[in-house]
C-alpha cells in the first residue's frame, strides 16, 4: 500500500513540470517508510550544495577523459545548456571532441559540415534529435573547432546500440590519444550498474567504464528555482529515490541514482 502511494506521488512529480517541495518531501518520507535510508531531501541538497552546471562539467572534464552526459531528446533547456557550456568546456577543460547519437554512417557528412562544405540539413539524424535546439549543439561545436563523432548504430541488428556506440567511442579514443571528450546521449545510456527486472544488459556507461569516465544524468522539472544545479551523487541522499528516467524503466524497485550515475544536473 505504501509502495502504491509512493508510485502515485512519483507519477505526479513526473507529470508536473515544476514539482513543489512538499511533493519531493512526501516522496522522500514514503521512501523512508519503505525501509530506505534517505538523508537530506533531494530538493534541499540541490539548493544548498549544488553548483552551476557549467563549471561543474568543466571540473569533471579536467579530472577524466570522458564525460557521459545524459539528456532527454525532447528537452529544449537541456540542449541549450549543452550548447552554452561548450565554449567554457573547450577553453577551460580542453574538451575537443563531441560524441553524438547520430548514425555512424553519417560521419562523412559530418566531416563535410565541419569543413564548411555541407549544411547541417545534409546530416541524416534520428527524427527525435533533429530539432533546432539539438542542431545548435553541432553548430556551436563547429564554431569552436571541435571534432564531432557520429557513434550510433542503424546498420547491424545483431549488436546492441550501447555496445556499438561503445566500440566506436573506444576505437576513436585509441586512434586519437589526445582526445578529451563529451558523450551526449539519452539518459538511459549513461546509467551504469542497472538492475533490469527481466533481462541482462550493459549500458554505454558500463562498456566505457575503463576510460576514466564520469556519468551525469540530467533531471528536468526537479527543482522549484530558476537556476539549474549540479551535484555529485551521494548514496546517503539518493538511496531508494528514483528519478523520472529510472521510474519509467523496467528495473528492480530499489534501483536508484545511488549506484547508477556519478552526478546529476537538476533543471527547473
Amino acid at each position: 500500500m505504501i509502495f502504491s502511494a509512493y508510485s502515485d506521488i512519483r507519477n505526479m512529480v513526473i507529470m508536473h513540470p515544476r514539482p513543489n517541495i512538499m511533493i519531493v518531501f512526501i516522496c522522500s518520507t514514503l521512501a523512508m517508510c519503505m525501509g530506505f535510508k534517505t538523508s537530506p531531501a533531494i530538493q534541499e541538497t540541490s539548493i544548498h550544495d549544488g553548483q552551476n552546471p557549467v563549471p561543474y562539467l568543466c571540473e569533471k572534464a579536467r579530472e577524466g577523459r570522458l564525460i557521459l552526459l545524459g539528456t532527454r531528446h525532447d528537452n529544449k533547456s537541456m540542449h541549450n545548456l549543452i550548447a552554452g557550456a561548450l565554449p567554457q568546456l573547450v577553453k577551460d577543460a580542453g574538451v575537443n571532441t563531441l560524441f553524438l547519437e547520430i548514425p555512424s554512417k553519417e560521419q562523412a557528412n559530418i566531416n563535410r559540415f565541419l569543413a564548411g562544405k555541407a549544411e547541417i540539413a545534409d546530416i541524416c539524424m534520428w527524427k527525435i534529435v533533429s530539432c533546432n535546439d539539438y542542431c545548435k549543439i553541432i553548430l556551436k561545436a563547429r564554431e569552436l573547432g571541435m571534432k564531432v563523432v557520429a557513434m550510433d548504430n542503424d546498420e547491424d541488428p545483431c549488436i546492441t546500440r550501447d555496445r556499438w556506440m561503445a566500440v566506436h567511442v573506444a576505437d576513436y579514443l585509441g586512434a586519437n590519444p589526445g582526445t578529451r571528450g563529451m558523450v551526449v546521449v539519452g539518459n538511459c545510456h549513461v546509467l551504469k550498474n542497472i538492475r533490469w527486472a527481466n533481462e541482462e544488459g550493459l549500458s554505454l556507461a558500463d562498456y566505457l567504464n575503463g576510460y576514466n569516465t564520469f556519468s551525469i544524468l540530467m533531471w528536468a522539472g526537479a527543482i522549484d528555482c530558476d537556476c539549474p544545479h549540479a551535484v555529485n551523487v551521494d548514496p546517503k541522499t539518493f538511496r531508494g529515490v528514483k528519478d523520472p528516467t529510472l521510474q519509467s524503466m523496467n528495473l528492480h524497485p530499489q534501483t536508484s541514482l545511488a549506484n547508477t550515475a556519478d552526478g546529476v544536473i537538476f533543471l527547473p
